[in-house]
């Protein structure tokens, strides 16, 4: 059976390549995992299927490598499309001895081959002093030259765009937010500040003024009208990062939630 390399997982497991059904099993709960996710919740996404027509040719991209996710688990689909698009071509390649003191290979281009530094290591110091002469060297290296992004060398047909704040976990927690609100928001008469106290979402970045909205649940009193505004904005950014989010990975960008002009929200504090 075919093995393949993922830079997605664990620092553990994107070392050694794996099998389709190994990777399916690593590959849950992980950025891959969100992506899928998100890309069933998309709106816009799920759009393609129904109608054919693409927005972008980007989304179009999307489509081609993704396919149809109505029905898909992720289990079954990465089974089925997933191993292959975030494979990587060429795979990590370990720390090896080498007779040369120093030299740079250059890379192949037509083949995604990063360029590759061989080092000759002296046995006679200590893994502290080697690590240091290590990081001076690699620091002097241009591939290395500001902030390092492993990502800038994946060669999957299909990868992230850069290392991210992100987790599967925050991403799920925003795209649950989105989902409820979706629902709640058929309520007659359900304002955002209201839909902020029922999932107890507190604006944080006024600490005095997060302990009067505290202080007003709690003793069942009537929230001023600026408490009220506090809140529905603490609720319209939520879905705002959301909707980015989403609307970025129909086009393939993921994960990114940088203003998107498909995702427009209604004006914050509104439905008050």
């Amino acid at each position: 059976m075919p093995r393949f390399h993922y830079k997605g997982l664990s620092a553990e497991d994107r070392t050694f390549a794996k099998t389709p059904t190994e990777s399916a099993e690593l590959a849950r709960g992980t950025l891959y995992e969100a992506w899928f996710d998100t890309l069933k919740m998309s709106p816009w996404y799920n759009d393609l299927a129904v109608s054919g027509v693409f927005p972008s040719e980007a989304a179009e991209e999307t489509w081609k490598h993704f396919g149809d996710l109505r029905k898909a688990t992720f289990a079954s689909w990465w089974k089925r499309t997933g191993y292959k698009i975030f494979a990587e071509e060429v795979p990590y390649t370990e720390v090896q001895a080498t007779d040369l003191e120093f030299n740079v290979v250059n890379g192949d281009e037509q083949l995604n081959k990063p360029p590759i530094l061989r080092l000759d290591i002296p046995l006679n110091l200590s893994p502290a002093a080697l690590q240091e002469q290590f990081r001076k060297i690699l620091r002097a290296h241009e591939n290395y030259q500001g902030e390092f992004d492993r990502w800038h060398f994946s060669t999957a047909p299909v990868h992230q765009e850069r290392e991210s704040k992100f987790h599967y976990s925050t991403i799920k927690q925003l795209l649950s937010f989105y989902n409820e609100y979706q629902l709640a928001s058929s309520e007659e008469g359900l304002t955002l500040h209201e839909f902020a106290l029922r999932k107890k979402l507190i604006p944080g970045r006024s600490k005095a003024k997060a302990k009067d909205i505290r202080n007003a649940i709690e003793s069942n009193s009537a929230l001023l009208q600026n408490e009220k505004t506090m809140l529905a904005n603490a609720v319209s950014d939520k879905l705002k990062q959301a909707k980015f989010l989403i609307a970025n990975a129909t086009e393939g960008r993921f994960p990114n939630d940088s203003p998107h002009p498909w995702a427009q929200t209604r004006q914050r504090g509104s439905k008050e």
